[in-house]
């Protein structure tokens, strides 16, 4: 297999994992009616649990990925150790936040938590405090790791960058294939920002449906509309700078029409006008949805779990 197949499939698996597995209990967008009541939150908080080990999974299969990519950098002569630090913490990160997970899951399932073997409430007040208390352990094992992936995400886009530092002395072949593949990668990545910008118009429909059920319910929704405005927001702002790095990729100085090499100075310099924007767009989304995400969870915890007292 030559070199250049090899480093393409790890920057595209890269690529194509960048997004985090939507989470099943924060991302509500399905169209059959909720019938929220303790019992439901019971089965979500389930639902979620599992979804979490999926991506702890899912974690270890990206960790995996990105060392198989430090160990070509490494072969290559580069200096890796601080890729390689951001990815030792990622790889921490996995067995802790499963600890903390196993927590959550064993309230949930305690013998005195107020739901049945059918997950029915039998006790109110207990069923209420045993969401309450497995809620922020489910919430921490799902954010240990996935803030500690965008933590390395975020350090290896810059690293790539900032490596290929090429002068009139090191110009060569490979270089110049080291910035084709950079070049293939940010237009496969800007292939998956497109795809969760159209998603997101779509997420925000749904929730903003469910918002008016809550509102129906007779829920004060006050704080989601806000929240939600704010994701909506987003939306459009990730796609101008989206647009903006599709206008360089389109043209970009160094490259010809086929993304080959022509000028590895300019190539440089465009790749590190290009990325900036794509990682605008990534963190913009990235950040909305998180936080329109969060705020719904707590939300649901505070006036649908009190709502059994």
């Amino acid at each position: 297999m030559k070199l250049t197949n090899l480093l393409m499939g790890i920057l595209i698996m890269g690529a194509l994992m960048f997004s985090p597995t939507d989470w099943v209990a924060a991302n509500e967008v399905s169209t059959e009616p909720s019938y929220d009541s303790i019992e439901y939150l019971y089965d979500r908080f389930h639902l979620f649990a599992d979804r979490v080990e999926l991506r702890f999974e899912g974690d270890e299969l990206q960790a995996t990925a990105w060392q198989a990519e430090i160990n070509l950098w490494n072969t290559l002569g580069h200096d890796t150790s601080e890729v390689q630090a951001a990815l030792d913490l990622f790889e921490a990160s996995i067995p802790a936040g499963r600890a903390i997970l196993a927590d959550g899951i064993a309230i949930l399932e305690a013998d005195n938590n107020g739901f049945d073997e059918n997950g029915e409430v039998t006790d109110q007040i207990a069923a209420r405090q045993t969401l309450r208390s497995a809620y922020p352990l489910l919430l921490s094992a799902d954010r240990s790791s996935r803030d500690a992936q965008y933590a390395y995400r975020d350090v290896l886009i810059d690293w790539r960058v900032e490596t290929f530092e090429l002068t009139g002395e090191n110009v060569s072949e490979i270089n110049m294939e080291r910035l084709e593949l950079l070049y293939d990668q940010s237009v496969v990545f800007a292939e998956s920002l497109q795809n969760r910008i159209d998603g997101a118009y779509e997420r925000a429909d749904a929730w903003e449906s469910q918002i008016d059920r809550y509102e129906e319910q007779g829920h004060d929704v006050s704080l989601l509309r806000a929240e939600l405005d704010l994701y909506r927001a987003a939306i459009p702002a990730a796609q101008e700078s989206l647009d903006a790095a599709n206008a360089l990729l389109a043209d970009a100085a160094g490259f010809d029409e086929n993304g080959e090499v022509i000028d590895p100075i300019a190539a440089r310099d465009s790749l590190r006008e290009i990325y900036p924007l794509l990682q605008a767009t990534d963190r913009g989304l990235r950040d909305a949805k998180n936080a329109y995400q969060d705020a719904l969870f707590n939300w649901r915890v505070e006036n649908i779990i009190s709502d059994a007292e």
